[in-house]
């Protein structure tokens, strides 16, 4: 139950936004770049590799329509040539089969910036994604839709006292599929650092998974304690 918030806003007068395509031939190459990448990537940057299949309507760009491209979706806290400086590395990778196929990278406000999101049929924390995960991701993306891998760390992985009780704070990479793929958990799992966040997970039955152990108790005895009733009990609740 939360009975309030309190936010701490930051001035940002322009990001860099946008998305941009390249051939699914380079979804090896770009993945394995992207771990590496990752390492050295400054807060201000928010980035995510996804592997998709176009719509094919007039509402996709015609260079794209109906293609299965991988995407690098980008939000930068700053001007759009650093960000592009940042980024040079990954492009290089996926842009080994050619691309991109479109660029829409763009200076633009925090308020009209987009990164989008993915319906998460499954999701996997990582702390490391070695070449195992990647082969079972592009076996997945033979068949989802979507496969998208957001990176993590940053501020959230560096958590001050009190800080809430958010769990896996060591994670890097997560992974989220949007079709349910016959047999993806079962390559996953071994891999998976066994943490799971709440805002992009539907099984209801991984609940605890959100939490650190502690912490999961001390919300339970919270429950015990105001709703012994089981008031609250539809979604993500307490058992």
């Amino acid at each position: 139950m939360v009975t309030s918030l309190e936010f701490r806003l930051y001035p940002v007068a322009e990001v860099c936004s946008g998305f941009a395509y390249f051939p699914i031939e380079a979804a090896a190459d770009t993945l394995t770049a992207y771990r590496t990448w990752i390492e050295d990537a400054p807060d201000a940057i928010s980035t995510a590799v996804v592997l998709r299949r176009m719509p094919d309507d007039e509402g996709t760009p015609a260079a794209v329509r109906g293609r299965h491209v991988v995407m690098i979706k980008v939000l930068h806290a700053g001007p759009a040539g650093e960000a592009r400086r940042l980024l040079a590395p990954l492009w290089r990778a996926a842009s080994a089969h050619g691309g991109p196929l479109l660029d829409e990278l763009r200076a633009t406000t925090f308020a009209a910036s987009s990164m989008g999101g993915t319906p998460a049929r499954h999701l996997d924390l990582f702390d490391s994604v070695g070449d195992e995960v990647i082969g079972a991701l592009l076996r997945a993306a033979e068949q989802a839709q979507t496969v998208e891998v957001r990176h993590w760390g940053g501020a959230l992985g560096r958590p001050g006292p009190d800080a809430g009780p958010v769990s896996r704070r060591s994670t890097r990479l997560s992974v989220i599929v949007d079709t349910v793929v016959p047999g993806l958990a079962g390559e996953l799992r071994p891999y998976a650092n066994g943490g799971s966040f709440l805002n992009f997970m539907a099984d209801t039955s991984r609940t605890a998974a959100a939490y650190a152990e502690a912490d999961y108790e001390r919300l339970r005895r919270v429950k015990r304690a105001y709703d012994q009733d089981g008031f609250f009990r539809i979604g993500h609740v307490t058992r």
